[in-house]
């Protein structure tokens, strides 16, 4: 380290052996436009994801006047049709059942864009760092010809992903989708693709989840792209106020959950349940039919 030097002091310190160590070794200037993608998704966040196993549904006999709104809001036969739908409504009133069950029949269709659930539990999906990324990666699987569109985006600027959320959409959804959309229209129907986006209260920075909603509807206002988004998450003042106050204002359906009576869903989830309890229970034989009794009255 000191060859030929002379008369050298040194008092304490330590010194390492850099190798000439990239600051960027983890991606790597040669790493593909896809290979980034894949790195800043995040998968855990995904409809489908092995990490959201068994995750919440709608009973089969229950929610069906909010999954038919949907649904006629999806086909652009409601009233008043706008680009985003947002489902609201206080904890425990089935949001994420809701979603859960759209994006799973949305993705049947061929009618899903992509999907993403907010969780504040889990670190990789409780900000906003990589939704964009998310979005792109399944706007690729779904609709296979937008590839080579987002892809020459992300090599053209490799530092995308650390841009600002609406710049990021701009670059890797809007303007992708409207090229393509020029190109060849990329739906099969006159309906849109879809973007399912979950729990958005659920993003711990309060202001992220603005921004979130600043940069679609800017999106929104300045593209033909054949998208539109779905948004569960609470009645919480500050997406309320984004909502009705902001950009998005002229842009979207509300259903508020809690104006909706459940009474006809309880029972008929109590229905099913106790209709197989009394199938399994091993005194079934002495158990009328319906049980409880008392259930009809």
């Amino acid at each position: 380290m000191f060859s030929s030097s002379k008369n050298i002091v040194i008092y304490g310190g330590s010194f390492h052996n850099s190798h000439g160590t990239n600051l960027h070794e983890h991606t790597s200037i040669n790493t593909s436009g896809f290979e980034r993608l894949l790195q800043a998704a995040s998968p855990s966040a995904f409809h489908n994801s092995g990490e959201r196993f068994d995750p919440p549904r709608c009973h089969p006999k229950t929610r069906l006047k909010v999954l038919e709104d949907i649904s006629k809001w999806v086909d652009g036969t409601n009233d008043h049709h706008k680009s985003v739908m947002w489902v609201n409504g206080g904890a425990g009133v089935g949001k994420s059942a809701i979603a859960q069950t759209i994006a799973e029949r949305l993705a049947e269709d061929g009618r899903l864009l992509a999907s993403y659930f907010f969780s504040r539990t889990d670190p990789s999906r409780n900000n906003i760092n990589n939704l964009v990324a998310s979005i792109a990666y399944q706007g690729i699987l779904y609709v296979p010809q937008i590839k080579e569109h987002i892809i020459n985006a992300v090599e053209q600027n490799p530092l995308v992903f650390r841009l600002s959320l609406e710049a990021q959409f701009t670059s890797l959804i809007t303007i992708p989708f409207r090229d393509l959309n020029r190109l060849e229209p990329i739906s099969s129907t006159t309906s849109p693709w879809i973007i399912v986006l979950d729990g958005l209260d659920e993003c711990q920075d309060h202001r992220a989840q603005i921004e979130v909603l600043n940069a679609i509807a800017s999106s929104l206002r300045n593209s033909a792209g054949p998208f539109a988004l779905l948004i569960l998450s609470r009645h919480e003042k500050d997406l309320s106020m984004a909502f009705s106050s902001g950009p998005m204002a002229q842009l979207y359906n509300s259903v508020k959950l809690d104006d909706i009576y459940a009474d006809d869903d309880i029972r008929f989830f109590l229905e099913d349940q106790f209709e197989e309890l009394r199938k399994s229970h091993p005194l079934k034989t002495h158990l009328p039919s319906p049980w409880p009794t008392s259930w009809t009255h």
